[in-house]
This record gives structure tokens, sequence and C-alpha cells, in this order.
């Protein structure tokens, strides 16, 4: 479904429909960058815990980004999964890319209204004048409001008897004694101006994620719209999930997906530290020793010739 979704968006893009364990050397294209972003249910908080059962496939992200010539690679993930012995693995063995630069965003701290720590890592080849994207001072914050569709497209729910009721009565009552009982953030209301992390498992109705709640009538609530959520995770307005892909299956692509705000910024700095990278090739010290400008003497003063 990623794939289709990402088909749909992005039609002349290069696309292989399986595994990475299954590409073959002939179908990977040269790129400048390689975007790395493994399944993190398995070192993520909210996921099962069983870090260290995917890292066998450590092996085939590495022969693919090498394959494909890049000159810097991008990894995206929850902060776990960079202490996991898969990420290790990576490393030890990308032996061309010498460089490596690991820091944390959240799209929150940069004007977002998401919740969504995720940590980054840029390996390059050479050592580049790459630069961490600088967080913003945040004037004015976004309301829920700003994000909802004009035409609503999910129905309210009665509270009374639902799973909203079960997590502020009887589930808050088993686990008040972890501290993880209550998130002032699973209901919000229009005027909010912050909203949890969007997870994969927002169908199936999770503490730990956002859901709206009625301004005028407590008792009624009612789940994003893709839409909206796609909006509140910064992506542009042309993107879409295909209308035939499931709603669970749209909020599952949303959840393990990258948020707009850290993505863009992070790409505009590694455009701009490869570009200064090649301008400093081009003009490099022989180059410019050799270089002689167009000068010419009129009247014992020097003018430039174009």
């Amino acid at each position: 479904m990623p794939i289709r979704t990402y088909a749909a968006n992005f039609p002349d893009s290069f696309l292989f429909w399986g595994g990475v364990e299954h590409v073959s050397p002939d179908f990977i294209p040269e790129a400048d960058v390689a975007v790395v972003s493994p399944p993190c249910q398995r070192f993520s908080k909210l996921g099962k815990g069983q870090a260290g059962l995917d890292h066998a496939l450590s092996v085939h992200i590495v022969r693919i980004i090498l394959k494909s010539n890049c000159q810097a690679v991008l990894f995206e993930n929850v902060p776990e999964y960079y202490q996991s012995r898969g990420f290790e693995m990576i490393k030890e063995l990308l032996t061309p890319f010498k460089y490596w630069v690991p820091f944390e965003l959240n799209p929150y701290d940069m004007g977002g209204i998401a919740s969504r720590p995720r940590k980054y890592c840029v390996a390059f080849r050479e050592r580049v004048p790459f630069r961490i994207p600088q967080l913003p001072k945040v004037r004015k914050r976004p309301k829920v409001a700003d994000f909802l569709d004009e035409k609503p497209v999910m129905s309210w729910r009665e509270k009374a008897g639902s799973t909203m009721a079960y997590f502020e009565g009887a589930h808050a009552a088993k686990y008040a004694h972890t501290g993880f009982a209550k998130s002032e953030l699973t209901l919000v209301t229009p005027d909010s101006s912050r909203v949890a992390c969007f997870a994969k498992e927002y169908f199936k109705i999770s503490r730990t994620c956002s859901y709206l709640q009625h301004d005028k009538e407590a008792n009624l609530w009612r789940p994003f719209s893709v839409s909206e959520v796609a909006r509140m995770m910064n992506l542009p307005d042309w993107f879409e999930i295909p209308s035939d892909i499931p709603l669970s299956l749209g909020y599952k692509i949303l959840g393990e997906g990258m948020d707009g705000l850290p993505t863009k910024a992070i790409a505009v700095e590694l455009s701009a530290a490869l570009v200064g990278q090649q301008i400093k090739k081009l003009f490099s010290v022989s180059q410019v020793e050799e270089f002689h400008l167009p000068l010419t003497e009129t009247d014992g003063q020097f003018e430039l010739v174009f």
C-alpha cells in the first residue's frame, strides 16, 4: 500500500514493488541522496519492544546504498533505533562513508502542531559544509481548527460506551500507578495548539494519539480524517492517498511516514551542502590560479571585458 501511494503521488518515479531483500542490482538506479527509514515498531516506545529481529535487512540496505553511488544518506527513525545492532551493522559496512552527523528534531519545535520526535543521521563520503537545521522562533502557534476539513467527512461519536470512555474510566484507574494512564492530548479541541504523534494504530483508537472533541458538546468526539492528519503532518496540499485504499491503511501509511517540516528543512541543508561541495571542487585552488580576468587598459584605467 505505501508503494501504491508513492506511485500515485510520484507517477514518473522509478519503483520496485517488493522488499529490499529482493532488489536486484540491475534495478538500482544512481542517486545523489538515499533516504533510509526502516520500520520503527520494534524500537519505538509504542511498539512491541522486539528490537534485534530485523537487522538482517541491514545488509540489503547497504548494498542498495552502495550500488546507487549516492553521495549522502539520510536515516530517520525513533532514537532507540540508533542503539540497535541493525544500525551498528550499517555503519560498519558503509565504509566509504566517513562522516556521520546525528541530530534530533521535533516538528512541534519547528512551528508544527504535531509532536513527533525523531532522530536523524546524515552520512557523507566526504566532509561537506552540512548544517543541522536551526529551530525557528515560533511566534504564533497554529490551532487544530486550521487543519480541519471544510466539510467534515468523519462522523461524531457518543463518548458513553466508547473506547474514549474506557480510556477516561476503567483504563485510567487500572494503569494509574504507571503514570501513563491518561494523556492530555488524547482529546483535543479546535482551539488546541498541540496534538500527539499520529501512530499507525490510529484507526484502532489509541490513547497515545489525538482525537477531536466537539467544541460545544463534550460527549461527542471523532477521529481526524486522513486529509486532516496529512495536513497536521505538514504534507504538501497535492499529496493524496488513493481513494481505493482502506481507511485503516491510510492512517497506517501516514503513521509510518515522515513529517514534512523537518524533512523539508533537512533536504534544503543537504542540497546546499552537496551543491556547495561541487562548487568548491569546480573552483579549486589550482583552477583559480589558472583563471585570468579579461581586463583591458584604457587611459590608465583597467576595465572588465564582457
